[in-house]
């Protein structure tokens, strides 16, 4: 609707009349500018807000893993030798995995790269798709 106002005024208009039409043409795109200009404004801090959070949390969780990881092994001197090699085994496929899925998760996120899980721990072929994707 501006837009064809502000061509209809300007089909009429000679040099002299578009100097005095400027004002008004100015007062009829400034607010939409200034609207554009803001949201692009907010787009850009909220995504940047976003991705601390984000960072934040994948840190606290990594946090968390690897003190959980350093308990256990810790605790693995007191168990049996028999019993060792399956707890190791366990330790690798619980919390080490995913303590990778943080690291992955968050080297993704800085590269642009999209994760195919909602949260939950990665299988191993989404693993290696993901860090065959920031290697490229």
């Amino acid at each position: 609707e501006t837009a064809g106002h502000l061509k209809a005024m300007l089909d009429g208009a000679d040099e002299d009349q578009a100097g005095e039409l400027l004002p008004e043409l100015v007062a009829a795109v400034r607010p939409q500018a200034r609207e554009a200009y803001h949201a692009a404004a907010r787009s850009i801090f909220s995504t940047g807000a976003q991705r601390r959070q984000k960072r934040d949390a994948l840190q606290s969780a990594f946090l968390v893993l690897y003190h959980q990881l350093c308990v256990y092994r810790k605790g693995a001197a007191l168990i049996p030798e028999g019993q060792a090699a399956a707890f190791e085994k366990y330790l690798v496929k619980s919390v080490c995995a995913s303590i990778a899925d943080c690291i992955i998760a968050d080297k993704a996120e800085f590269a642009g790269v999209k994760l195919g899980g909602d949260g939950a721990p990665l299988a191993p072929e989404e693993r290696a798709r993901v860090v065959n994707g920031l290697a490229g």
